[in-house]
């Protein structure tokens, strides 16, 4: 989901009269920076904003799915969070890729 759908998403609900937003669909902490910034956004708005997460990182929602985790010495919860190890990693990647290194992936934007 890019920034502008998400605003236009959270606008339509604002016109609804909604004021929850939850943040589901794989592990939204995959994208710190969007989320900051739809969260912004929305608390901008009024919204209370529900942001479930195990903790767990993953590479993309399809490793999350499939429960394959972060490659070698990258940190696998969010408490072991490292900015420079996770940008060292190796992505774990394999058939189920294909989607993504194609360009029509999921939050990672393909290979």
């Amino acid at each position: 989901m890019t920034e502008d759908t998400a605003r236009r998403s959270i606008d339509w609900l604002h016109s609804i009269g909604s004021r929850v937003l939850a943040l589901m669909g794989g592990e939204p902490l995959l994208r710190p920076d969007f989320i900051q910034k739809v969260v912004y956004y929305a608390a901008k708005k009024g919204f209370f904003v529900y942001l479930p997460t195990n903790g767990r990182l993953y590479d993309c929602d399809f490793n999350l799915a499939l429960r394959l985790p972060m490659g070698q010495g990258a940190p696998n919860h969010i408490r072991d969070f490292d900015r420079q190890l996770l940008a060292r990693r190796k992505i774990v990647s394999g058939m189920h890729c294909f989607g993504c290194t194609a360009g029509s992936g999921s939050s990672c934007g393909g290979s």
